[in-house]
Formats: C-alpha cells, sequence, structure tokens
C-alpha cells in the first residue's frame, strides 16, 4: 500500500499542478515516443483522483509517481506506479455496476454517476443494524446471543437451514441471517433506529416499508459514495457512535486474512428493481432495472493502512447464487490488480 499523503487540491484535465509545469498532452512526459497502441503519458506528482468513463479516462488527479496511459473509449486504463502496487485494467468489466475504493492516495471509481445513485442496501445494511443495536445498548457483545421472534417474523420457505439455528451476533453476520436482523431491528425500536440513522448519516435515512424491512423492501436508499464513506468512518472508528459498538462490528466483519492484510466486509443482495430507469451514464438510452443488485462494502486493513471500497453490480438472467458468483469474481479480480487484496 502506498504511504500516507497529505492531499493536495484536486487537479482537472484542464488544469496544471501548482509545483510544475504540466507536460505536453500531445507527446510524452519523459520525452519518449509513446508506446503503439497507446496514447500520451502523463507524469504528476499530486494526490488525487482517476475517473474510467464510456469516452475514456478522466483525469480529475494523480497520486504520486502515477504514469497515465491515456486511451480512447477502450477502458484498458492503467494507473502505474514506480513499485507496481497501484494498477486498474479493464475497470469496464463494472458497466454494470459501481465500483469505488479509496487509499491514502485518492479515490479510484468507474462511474460517478452510478457510484452517486441511490440503492438500497440489502444485507449490507446489517453493519448499520449491528452498529446501532450495540450502541444502545440492545447487544452488548460479538458473542452476545440473538433472537428469533417467530411471532413477529414468521419462518418462510425462502428461508435458508443455516439461519435456523441459535446465533450469536458475530454468527448470525456470517450467515446473514434474515430472520435474527429483522428481529433485532424490532427490538431496537423505531425511535433508536431513527436516532441509530441519524448518527451515522446513513443514505436518506428512511425507514418507510416497515421497521423490520425497510433496508430490504422499503423506502431505504445509499450510494455506493454514501456507503464508501460509512465503511471508511468505521474502519477508522470515527462514527458518531460508541468506540465499543464500533470495535465489535469491526471485530465480527472480518472475512479473510491474507498474511498482514485483513478483507471487512459485508455483502447484500436482491432484486434490481430498487431503482426506476434512468439514463446511463456518458448516453441518453434508458438504462433499465436489472434482475438482480448484488453489493459488497468493505475495507482492507494492513496494519495501520486502511484502503476502503464500495461495489455493487448489476446482473440479468441466472439465479441469485449465480449473480452474487459474478460479483465475488470480479471483486476480487480489481481487488488483486490494485494489489489490494
Amino acid at each position: 500500500m502506498m504511504a500516507p499523503k497529505t492531499p493536495s487540491t484536486p487537479l482537472s484535465s484542464s488544469t496544471a499542478p501548482t509545483t510544475e509545469p504540466r507536460p505536453s498532452m500531445s507527446e510524452p512526459a519523459n520525452g519518449a515516443a509513446p508506446a503503439a497502441g497507446t496514447g500520451p503519458m502523463l507524469d504528476l506528482d499530486v494526490s488525487g483522483r482517476v475517473l474510467v468513463t464510456e469516452n475514456g479516462i478522466e483525469i480529475v488527479s494523480a497520486p504520486e509517481g502515477i504514469r497515465f496511459e491515456l486511451l480512447p473509449r477502450d477502458y484498458e486504463a492503467k494507473l502505474i506506479p514506480d513499485d507496481d502496487k497501484f494498477a486498474v485494467e479493464n475497470l469496464a468489466k463494472w458497466e454494470h455496476g459501481c465500483f469505488m475504493l479509496r487509499t491514502t492516495a485518492g479515490l479510484v471509481e468507474n462511474d460517478h454517476a452510478r457510484c452517486t445513485q441511490g440503492r438500497r442496501p440489502y444485507s449490507t445494511f446489517k453493519l448499520a443494524n449491528s452498529l446501532i443495536a450495540v450502541d444502545a445498548g440492545v447487544l452488548d457483545g460479538p458473542d452476545a446471543p440473538m433472537t428469533w421472534d417467530k411471532r413477529a417474523v414468521p419462518d418462510e420457505k425462502k428461508y435458508l437451514d443455516a439461519w435456523r439455528k441459535e446465533h450469536t451476533l458475530r454468527s448470525a453476520i456470517k450467515v446473514s441471517s434474515v430472520p435474527h436482523f429483522r428481529t433485532l431491528a424490532r427490538t431496537i425500536g423505531e425511535a433508536r433506529m431513527k436516532a441509530g440513522l441519524a448518527k451515522l448519516d446513513y443514505g436518506n435515512q428512511d425507514i418507510g416499508g416497515g421497521l423490520d424491512q425497510f433496508w430490504v423492501r422499503g423506502d431505504m436508499r445509499i450510494s455506493a459514495e454514501q456507503q464508501l464513506a460509512f465503511v471508511d468512518k468505521l474502519a477508522h472508528g470515527t462514527l458518531a457512535v460508541s468506540a465499543k459498538a464500533q470495535q465489535v462490528v469491526r471485530e465480527i466483519s472480518t472475512l479473510e486474512t491474507k498474511g498482514t492484510r485483513v478483507l471487512h466486509g459485508k455483502t447484500g443482495s436482491g432484486a434490481g428493481s430498487d431503482r426506476t430507469p434512468t439514463a446511463s451514464a456518458g448516453g441518453s438510452a434508458a438504462d433499465p432495472p436489472s434482475d438482480y443488485l448484488v453489493w459488497q462494502v468493505g475495507w482492507i486493513e494492513d496494519g495501520p493502512t486502511i484502503v476502503a471500497y464500495a461495489a455493487w453490480l448489476e446482473v440479468n438472467g441466472g439465479t441469485f447464487d449465480e449473480a452474487r458468483a459474478k460479483r465475488d469474481e470480479l471483486l476480487r479480480a480489481t481487488l488483486a490488480e490494485l494489489n489490494a487484496f
């Protein structure tokens, strides 16, 4: 991971760096001829952000030591540092979704319009649900017993056998038990739920549609950009809830460990009909709802370094399991390309 660096003023594609003149866009910054089939090279020495769109690469600003290959429309975008630890290739694979990742050097996203679109959080909301419960004193730790009130939340044929077992907070979030977290929301109650959502500044904070299902069938909406800010604060312990609540949720959110790196996060999935048809980014054609919407949000921890991410993918056809598998494959490949995990 890159070492922390003091952020500088964002650099747009039409603004030169304040520290030294900007290289010509018509020739390589290093004086060498560009490689065949590539655009000009541009070396910049600022922290910042790159955006890959349907029209190519928009340089909003750039991390230190990054060389940009500016290529038209083929999305073969690469951010290549001297140490080969920061690379993004083929972000167009997220053309039916949103991918965001924040490092100490800046922000990477594939489509700003998609990433700022409000979507149902589905089971990613279990992170917020857990935080509110611990902060309110409803649960006292990661191994606190969870309950399932079957009178208020009747069993359903589609429920998994893993959900029908007894659970603690830790085990319930691991299997993403819908009935246990629906019961938890009912135990928290409307007043404490609204107060908790306000503390967390979580999405549109709208619990319309039912206290125990507003995040799966109701009016709750949150963008990937908002999810990224939420998990970044959770990872750093800077949310406006108790330190204990944040520590508990960080502990139960661990998904996998590789060497010194720990992947944290929560998945979520549901119908893609949570939004109305919109114009696609870079075009005017209708972008109809999909069959499935599959999320994952979280962060990678490597010692003191935190890299937050938020992503969702729309999938048509197949099954929920197949849609989730596509999300998993694409997210893991992208994190690997970034050398994030």
